[in-house]
């Protein structure tokens, strides 16, 4: 469960970073800011990178931790919808990267938890859901 949790603040770091969402031509209320699937699938080798340094308290290069323990814990996430795979080229397997992004929900509990998580005013707006 530790490593779910440290999953999801990984996510978080790299998958919700401030600068993510693309302001669009005006008006505002007809043209919302986007933010397009390449922004995740671009940032699937630094995740799974990362994800691996978390778990493993080194820099991810060692063969201690293969990259799929990363991938099955944003499968977890997902399960309990906390989290969204983000469908990448094949890859393969085990040493995989992978893409996934956080939920609104994944998002919810880590400001409960006290984290800081960038574009909540883009997601809940500004007076936000909690």
């Amino acid at each position: 469960m530790s490593g779910d949790l440290i999953g999801l603040k990984v996510l978080n770091q790299v998958m919700n970073k401030v600068g993510d969402w693309k302001e669009q031509t005006p008006p505002p209320q007809a043209n919302p800011p986007k933010l397009h699937p390449n922004t995740f699938i671009h940032r699937a080798h630094e995740l799974s990178l990362q994800m691996a340094m978390a778990l493993t308290g080194n820099d991810g290069a060692s063969n201690t931790l293969s990259r799929e323990e990363g991938l099955q814990i944003c499968l977890r996430l997902q399960g309990f919808g906390l989290a969204e795979m983000i469908s990448v080229s094949p890859r393969e397997v085990p040493i995989s990267n992978y893409a996934a992004r956080l939920t609104t929900r994944g998002m919810m509990l880590l400001k409960l938890l006290g984290e800081d998580v960038p574009n909540w005013e883009q997601y809940f707006g500004p007076n936000g859901p909690l």
